[in-house]
This record gives C-alpha cells, sequence and structure tokens, in this order.
C-alpha cells in the first residue's frame, strides 16, 4: 500500500468516525430533549389538571401503574444516556489512537462524562418532582 492510499484510508476512516460521532451527538441531544419534554409535560398536567389529581389518586393500581411509568421512563432515559456516552467515548478513542490528528470541530461531538452527569442531574430533579407530586396527588 502506498503512503497516499494510506492517507486516503485514514482521511475517509476519520470522516466517517467523525460522521458517526455526529449522529451520536444528534441522537444523544433528542434522548434529552425528548425526555425533557415528556417530563415537563407530565408535571405540567399534575400541576394544572384537578381531574388528572383525581384520576390517579382514584385507585391504588392506578398510582402504582403511574409511578411504575415514571421509573421505567427515568432507567430508559439514563440507559440511552449512558449508551450514547460509551459510544462517543469509543469513537473518540479510535481516533486517538488510529489517526495521527484530530479536526478541529471533532470536539463539538465527543459527550464528555461531566455533561453526561449534568443532564443526568437535571432529569433527575425533574422525575424526583413528578413522582414527589404524583405521590402528593393521592392526598389531593
Amino acid at each position: 500500500m502506498t503512503e497516499q492510499n494510506k492517507a486516503t484510508l485514514i482521511s475517509d476512516q476519520t470522516e466517517l468516525i467523525i460522521n458517526l460521532l455526529e449522529k451520536n451527538f444528534d441522537t444523544h441531544l433528542n434522548i434529552v430533549w425528548a425526555s425533557n419534554a415528556l417530563l415537563l409535560g407530565a408535571i405540567g398536567w399534575i400541576i394544572t389538571s384537578k381531574e388528572a389529581r383525581t384520576f390517579l389518586s382514584r385507585s391504588r393500581g392506578i398510582h402504582n401503574a403511574a409511578q411504575s411509568t415514571i421509573a421505567l421512563v427515568a432507567f430508559i432515559h439514563y440507559y440511552l444516556l449512558w449508551v450514547t456516552y460509551n459510544n462517543s467515548s469509543k469513537l473518540y478513542e479510535l481516533i486517538e489512537n488510529k489517526v495521527n490528528f484530530i479536526k478541529e470541530g471533532l470536539f463539538l461531538y465527543n459527550i464528555p462524562i461531566t455533561v453526561v452527569a449534568l443532564r443526568a442531574a437535571v432529569t433527575f430533579v425533574l422525575f424526583l418532582y413528578f413522582l414527589v407530586k404524583n405521590t402528593g396527588a393521592k392526598n389531593t
């Protein structure tokens, strides 16, 4: 393999990895925004609708189903955050180990653990609020 062929191969591989990083980053943001929108919509529904609070407090089964749904959505949300973080780390590692240069814009698509932790903390507060508000609906 000639030096030019190697350079072309490295360039093509780098471009592919960067495209994968970009798609992973978009997926990560979609997960964050979709989860937050779902939570804020549900919280708004509970806060503004007396009928919603009455419906949720109607029976223990409905109440437990609502709490189970909250827990399931939270688990899925955190799992998907972790998956996108791991994908980002692995792809970024490929570039660092296999390719001798990094494009300037590449850092935009890396998902550091601190960003994942902050996003998880924000949604945790929303999940917790919804769970507490839902539990509080039993008493209204």
